[in-house]
């Protein structure tokens, strides 16, 4: 029974942001090319998504590399 107080301690810590989420963040890059595979972007009109995909290749150059929670506004 000694886990109880640990795991909410665990708890407490992960949710103040001093530990580490545990789930998996996926790569701008990979979400990006699952994004532009999708059946979303092919419900669009051509031209949509001819213009979509031209805009995020470029975002891929810079942020292909940086996982998803990384990215912000500033």
């Amino acid at each position: 029974m000694r886990r109880r107080p640990k795991l909410g301690r665990t708890r407490t810590q992960r949710s103040d942001g001093k530990l580490p989420q545990t789930v998996f963040r996926p790569k701008f890059g990979a979400f990006a090319q699952e994004y532009l595979t999708g059946m979303f972007l092919a419900q669009k009109k051509p031209s949509t998504q001819a213009i979509e995909r031209q805009a995020i290749n470029r975002w891929i150059t810079h942020f292909g590399a940086i996982r998803l929670d990384k990215i912000t506004r500033r």
